[in-house]
């Protein structure tokens, strides 16, 4: 499978030969429906895309339900981790196209966001918007815990992005799904 980390020199990135993994799964239990590999390393790290990855680092589980939100239900990170001034890469606003990830938007427009169902019309929009896009917004939220809104600071970037509620697996390992994440997986088990 040749797993490695530091892709793209991301320390944390765990990948390994997705080709490989998917034949051997495919060759092995033809009837897969997702690939998860687990790697041998009390260093953190993994990654999602058409193979799960995560290391045995503490947290393991959570790591690998987090992936698994990448790989079978399509989920975006909700975070925004990089520090534009040690990445090499302008992570301060994220650009002008829509993310392609059904929980993570730069739409703030009440009437065609993608989780408009679940966001109650008293709910401002943007809900919390990060006051210094120069660094991430750390504070806590200003909403009550549950409420689906705009919470900007996701898919990467610390501005012009938004996640659907302040907190979620996709952004904190050992929250729970928010919302719209699990509308999305129920969606996609045929569920709902």
């Amino acid at each position: 499978m040749d797993p490695r980390f530091g892709e793209n020199n991301i320390r944390r990135l765990l990948v390994c030969n997705n080709s490989t993994a998917l034949q051997v799964t495919a060759k092995q239990v033809p009837e897969f429906t997702v690939v998860l590999v687990t790697v041998n390393s009390r260093v953190y790290g993994g990654s999602g895309g058409p193979v799960a990855i995560f290391s045995l680092a503490d947290g393991a589980s959570e790591i690998a339900i987090h992936k698994i939100g990448h790989t079978a239900f399509g989920l975006g990170d909700e975070y925004a981790y990089y520090d534009p001034n040690n990445d090499g890469n302008k992570r301060d606003r994220h650009p002008p196209i829509e993310p392609a990830q059904p929980n993570v938007t730069i739409n703030a427009n009440r009437n065609t966001l993608k989780w408009k169902n679940l966001v109650l019309e008293a709910t401002p929009l943007p809900t919390m918007k990060n006051p210094d896009c120069s660094r991430v917004d750390n504070r806590p939220s200003q909403a009550p815990p549950g409420t689906v809104g705009l919470f900007e600071g996701a898919n990467y970037f610390l501005c012009n992005a938004y996640l659907p509620e302040y907190d979620c697996k996709m952004r904190t390992l050992g929250m729970p799904f928010c919302n719209v994440c699990r509308q999305v997986i129920l969606n996609c088990l045929g569920k709902v």
